[in-house]
């Protein structure tokens, strides 16, 4: 279920009375789905795309824009809901982060738990190009964050290492992992630490 934040009268006028008219104050030209990911990013057809809405931003809204990418803007928009129709959440991970955002800002995310889905290429050991992981250290070579088409580097335990292998190449994920660097000495992949799974591999 989408949320919808819709535009009121009585929220226009807070609005107007509490922040300053910049170029990052905008308000919905129309109806207009928000996304978890830039829609370009999308590896898929738009059926992929589609199961990334979070929202749906009704004409007039209210909403500032935080970050920039091409012709797509991350934005921040603010609403009121029931209570009751809330719950905690799960492991105080940030959802709906992009790769490109982590190396845009390390400051921002390096020690921080974001929840990314990858697809598992290898299992493999750090070796002195990955200077960013102990020697040795077990680590999966993964594609995304989906649906980005970059790379990320899981480090894991050797007893998860060995559970790991024993999936089928390609198989997807859903992580949260700790960002540790936000990019390879040597290449634009960030390197991560496994804290724990939330599908795609049984927990014993």
């Amino acid at each position: 279920m989408l949320l919808v934040f819709a535009a009121t009268p009585l929220a226009a006028q807070a609005r107007n009375a509490t922040v300053p008219d910049t170029a990052d104050q905008v308000e919905a030209g129309r109806e207009t789905v928000l996304f978890a990911v830039p829609r370009g990013l999308a590896l898929a057809a738009d059926t992929a795309a589609d199961s990334m809405r979070v929202a749906l931003l009704a004409s007039g809204a209210p909403a500032r824009v935080i970050r920039r990418s091409g012709e797509w803007v991350r934005l921040q928009v603010e609403g009121w809901a029931r209570e009751a129709d809330l719950r905690p959440s799960e492991g105080g991970a940030l959802v709906g982060v992009t790769a490109a955002e982590v190396r845009g800002d390390p400051d921002r995310y390096v020690g921080k738990t974001v929840e990314w889905r990858v697809q598992l290429i290898a299992v493999q050991r750090a070796d002195e190009l990955r200077v960013e992981m102990p020697p040795g250290q077990p680590y999966l070579l993964t594609r995304g964050p989906l649906p980005e088409r970059g790379f990320v580097y899981v480090m894991v335990g050797r007893e998860q290492a060995e559970r790991f292998r024993a999936l089928p190449s390609l198989q997807e994920l859903v992580l949260r992992v700790t960002v540790r660097a936000a990019k390879s000495r040597f290449l634009d992949t960030p390197v991560v630490e496994l804290a724990s799974i939330v599908s795609g591999l049984t927990t014993p």
